[in-house]
Parts: C-alpha cells; structure tokens; sequence
C-alpha cells in the first residue's frame, strides 16, 4: 500500500511545465484555448483555479475527504510538484450540481424489477438514435418511454475492455483488460454477481469469443450460453445444465462464414433460460447481439430495405480482404468509391434494423411472460464503426468518434410510473451502468468504480459533463514479422478531445505523439493541434497525466490479482476466429498474436513533453511567482 500519493516515479512528468503569458500568442490559439481558459496560468495566478476547483465534477464521490487532505499538503510543494497536482483537483473537486444530485429523496422501488441489459455489438450512435423507427421500429418505440443519452462514450473501440467497461463500472485504464490475453480480475465484482447476490435468476446469452467464459463474463450467471452456433448445437444445449457447456460447443464449431446470423440464436437462448426462472422470481438478462459486426450480410427483407437500386458488386461479405474497399498496403487504404461506400453503408443499417427486429422479439417474450412491464431496460453498444471517415474501415484502430459513441437508452419499469427526462445531452460512459443500475435498485455500489449515476439525469436534475479517459492498446506486425507496441490514451469531452499515443518498436527509440481536437468547430476531427509546444496542447497534456496519475494510484493502492493469473490462452480455433473477424492480420505469427504490454497491466509511466528551447529562463521565474501564489490560496482554502 503507499501513503495516498503517487510514488516518487510518477512525478517524472516535472518538464511539463505550463506556459505562463500566454496573450501574446492568444489569437493564434483560435478556439483550441476556449474551453481550457480556466486553467490558464497568468501573470497574477491561475485564472479562474477558483473556479474550476469548484465546479468541476468529483470522479470519486468517497474520496472527498482524501482530495481535499491531499490539496492541503500538495500546496507547500515546490511549484513543480504543484503544476501537476493542481490539476489533478481540477478533476477531482465536487461541482455544486454534484453535490445537488445527492440531495432529496427518490421514491423508493415497489419491488425487485427484473433486468434487460442488451449489448449491440458495433453500432454507432448516428446510425441507432432512437429517434428513427426507419432503421429500428421496436426500439425507437420503446425509447419514447425512456432516456436517450445522447453523448454516451465507450472507453475504447473494441469488445473486449469496453464490455468488461459495462460488468465493472471501471474505464479500461483502471480495470486492466485492455488486451486479448488477460481476463476480468477475479478481485472486481461484476454486475451479474451483484444481482445474483440479491437472489435474482441471473442469464446471459453472447455471440463473441471475446465475452467467453474464460475473460470471467459468466461469473454470476446462472446460465451464460453461446448463441453463435448452429440451430441443432442451440437445441443441444437447451439440453445441457453447464453454463459452460455452449464454450464448448462454440469451441467444436466456429465461425467458418461471416455472413452466419446469431441474433433468432440470441432469441431463442434467452426464452429458453427464462423459461428455467421461477415464477415470483426476480431476472437479470443480457444478451449481446453481434451481428452489426462486418461482414455486412443482412438477411432478406433487411439486405435491400436501404438500397433497393444498387447493382455492383458488393454485397458486405469479405470487407477488410477485398482490395477493391480496403488495401491496407496503399494510400490511402481506401479503394471503394462513393456509390460503393453507400452502399456498405446501407447494408450496415440493415444489419441494425434486423437486430431491431430481434430485440422487438425479446421484449414481446418479456410481455408473454408478463415481465415487461416490470422490467428496466438498458440498451447500448461496446463501441462504434468507422467508414473510412480516417481512412480506416471497421475499428480497433483509433480512437475517433465514430468508433467510441455509441447509443444509450434507459427505460424504466412502467410500473413504477416515474416521470423521467427524456433525453440527456450531458457526457456520459459505458462505466455509468453499473451505478446506474445499482442505484436504481438500491443495491449499495462498492468503491473505487470510476462510474458514477445517471439517476439524477434520468430524472431531469442538473446533470454535467466530465471530462472521460479513453484508452486503446494495439500491437502491429511490420516487415519480418518485427512488431510495434501501441498505447493511446484520452480524455474526451463534448468540446475538445486529446489523445497522447506512444509507439515502442524493439532497438528503436519510443515515438511520443500528441492530438487535440475542437469538437465544437470539428466535429469530424479532421485538424488536429500536434504541436507540442503549443500552450493548449501542453495544458490537456498534464491534465491527461494527472488523470492518469489517478489511476496509477488506485492500482497501488488496491488489491489486484497478478497479471499470470489474469491470463487467458488463444487456441489455434480462437486465433483463426479473431483473423476471419479482421482482429489478426494474416502474417501474424499463431503464438504472438497479442505479446504482453512490456509495461504490465496498470497505465504505462507517465510521458514527458521536452522543455521548449523557445523558453526563456524569466518565463520560469514569473511560472514560479504564480504557482507559489496559488498555493497560498490553496492552503488558505483547504486548510
């Protein structure tokens, strides 16, 4: 355990120093400046610290106390030191409306609800909103009962760390699960177990290797079944009192086609587990859904619904193999032409629209059970899907928009006849529905959970955004088979978006490169800010690393299992499974598919900005004057 502070190697990050005039240069800083101004150290201190000590939103509801002891003791620090835990507060203090959100008292629930969690596997928030019964009848209908968040962020642009997002209540970067190889931390209590603690039937229904089992997805589940396999395997295992025997199956028979259709699976699975659940009992269903996933192959009416005209050649099969969409060897790698592109578009939707149909499906199975109205619904995606909107098709590459919005709705039971918002632009992440959940349930949510509820928002209260960390972690295979490590991480809001990606190729020196988008004027991301030494580049910098730093934090202060006893190992099936889905290259080596991150399962050591040899020596001095003098404050206002 440490002593509540990061340790002494943390503080490294001491030559990211904050610019001090900065009104020489401001009309050059255009708008990228706008929403950081707040933080702007000046001549005469830290405009608007006070500010922004106030009202920005506490990551931690039980960590109030530890913060603010944590400010008093930082203030008499050197300047150093300061520049970066000042920051640090600017993320942690409470907000006015975060401490209104606790307030009044909330009717309570007439009785244990039932549960309906569904998982849309790669579907974006512009194509699913809710609001188009064109695309999704079923749930746009049902979403006119409920809240539709309408900025809903994933901590990443792949399944596995964002579903393990959604089970934990934890951003990847504190959860760990950030690769293939590394399973849920036995440690973390997952959302199925705190409902079968609660004396729920508890069941889940997947369609992806990558929510097997083995990554700890079926802790808690009464029944978890796999729902890509074949009709005559879904019947076997209707049969079969393992929640493990569908593994099992999968594993005798994978994926051979990408055009297989899970979702009648999906249905067929979870009426079956229901049917197990006692009549007076409480349920907790999930079921995943996949296939939004490429390949784009619809089944009829849905494979013509949104292009009934087009007569080329593509029909969504073989996307990232066809070099007539996507060459990854050429620039760009895009090959397809704008026709074409509308209409792997259009058969995208379809897929969307058929799932629709598949969840309208579960929701009239609730009804003739006599569940739904008693039920509360949650309905969200892992991640996103791009279209070449950087040059890039499908997703685990980046961590632009398209891939890491996704949809978001909230439904309540309508039997509890409360009046709810319904809609909610405030900035949310898939971390939320855990507390969420457990709020609306009364079921006490542990420490530690980088979540926070929705509650208020759903019930129309004052709801702010908050700055949320993002993460992605890749490994590329050059040449001769030589790899490259990749680390992104993020922070998000709705109105910029920084991402600091590290490259670390064996014998090379690591490559350090830094992004800044304005989401309010560019909303695309398509110019980006990557000059280091830019005064707003090097202020979402630090506050990147102190975010960071958190998260440092929590991992050596709590428990954790160790990284050999998180693994999970990759079958020959498995690999040939996860290549024919686009996640392994073909020149990929069976064995070193996913090597270990060289720096272990917590956030990697925080990364420094050069010193900028443009900086004269007065400017450190007039830095110093104006950090000490907020220290003052700080001991002042904390003491």
């Amino acid at each position: 355990m440490n002593s509540g502070r990061p340790p002494a190697r943390h503080l490294r990050r001491a030559s990211i120093h904050l610019p001090v005039s900065f009104r020489s240069s401001e009309s050059s800083q255009g708008s990228y400046l706008r929403p950081l101004r707040g933080l702007t150290p000046r001549a005469g201190g830290y405009t608007g610290l006070r500010d922004r000590l106030r009202s920005m939103p506490h990551r931690f509801e039980t960590e109030k106390r530890t913060a603010r002891a944590a400010a008093a003791a930082a203030a008499s620090r050197t300047w150093l030191r300061l520049s970066g835990l000042a920051i640090t507060l600017l993320l942690a203090m409470p907000s006015a409306t975060a401490a209104q959100e606790g307030e009044g008292v909330r009717p309570s629930v007439p009785k244990q609800p039932n549960v309906l969690f569904i998982s849309l596997d790669t579907t974006r928030s512009d194509f699913l909103t809710f609001r188009d019964a064109e695309t999704a009848p079923h749930m746009t209908r049902l979403a006119e009962r409920g809240t539709v968040f309408t900025q809903a962020i994933s901590g990443s642009s792949w399944t596995l760390p964002s579903h393990v997002q959604m089970f934990t209540g934890m951003a990847p970067p504190y959860h760990g699960t950030e690769s293939s190889d590394v399973a849920i931390d036995p440690l973390m209590q997952t959302l199925p177990e705190f409902f079968k603690a609660e004396g729920y039937f508890t069941a889940g229904v997947f369609t992806v290797r990558y929510l097997w089992g083995d990554y700890g997805f079926s802790r808690g589940f009464d029944v978890y079944r796999s729902g890509m396999l074949r009709e005559d395997l879904v019947r076997a295992e209707a049969a079969s009192e393992s929640p493990r025997g569908s593994e099992e199956a999968e594993r005798k028979w994978l994926l051979s086609t990408r055009d297989y259709v899970s979702s009648e699976n999906v249905v067929a699975l979870t009426r079956m587990a229901l049917e197990r659940a006692k009549a007076d009992e409480p349920v907790f269903l999930f079921a995943h859904f996949f296939d939004p996933h490429n390949d784009w192959v619809p089944p009829a009416p849905f494979d013509t619904r949104f292009d009934p005209d087009y007569e080329g050649p593509l029909d969504g099969r073989n996307v990232l193999e066809d070099k007539s969409i996507f060459d990854p060897m050429l620039t760009p790698h895009r090959r397809v032409d704008d026709r074409g592109l509308e209409h792997l578009k259009a058969l995208y939707r379809g897929e969307i629209a058929w799932t629709d149909e598949a969840v309208g499906r579960l929701l009239e199975l609730l009804e003739e059970h006599g569940r739904l109205d008693d039920t509360l619904i949650v309905i969200t995606a892992d991640h996103g899907e791009e279209f070449f909107e950087h040059d890039r098709l499908t997703h685990r590459f980046h961590l632009f928009d398209e891939t890491i919005r996704v949809p978001l709705l909230i439904v309540l039971p309508r039997s509890w006849e409360r009046a709810v918002s319904p809609e909610v632009g405030a900035q949310v992440t898939l971390s939320d529905i855990l507390p969420t959940l457990l709020d609306l349930l009364d079921i006490e949510a542990p420490t530690g959970l980088t979540g926070r509820s929705l509650v208020p928002a759903i019930e129309g209260a004052a709801f702010a955004s908050r700055p949320e960390l993002i993460s992605l972690y890749l490994v590329k295979y050059g040449q001769g088979g030589k790899r490259k490590h990749m680390q992104i991480y993020g922070l998000r809001t709705p109105e910029w978006k920084f991402t600091r990606s590290v490259i670390i190729k064996p014998g090379e020196e690591m490559r350090v490169q830094g992004e800044l988008y304005d989401l309010v004027n560019d909303p695309g991301e398509q110019n980006a800010l990557s000059d280091q030494q830019h005064p707003a580049m090097r202020e979402v910098w630090a506050v990147l690393e102190a975010e960071l730093d958190r998260a440092r934090l929590a991992w050596s202060e709590q428990p954790r299992t160790a990284r050999d006893d998180r693994s999970t190992d990759l079958s020959e099936d498995s690999v040939a499974e996860l290549r024919a889905l686009g996640y392994v290259d073909e020149g990929d080596v069976l064995g070193e598919v996913e090597p270990r991150r060289p720096w272990g399962l917590a956030p990697m050591d925080p990364v420094e900005i050069a010193p900028s040899p443009r900086s004269p020596s007065w400017l450190a001095a007039v830095a110093l004057v104006a950090v000490l003098a907020g220290a003052v404050w700080l001991r002042r206002r904390f003491a």
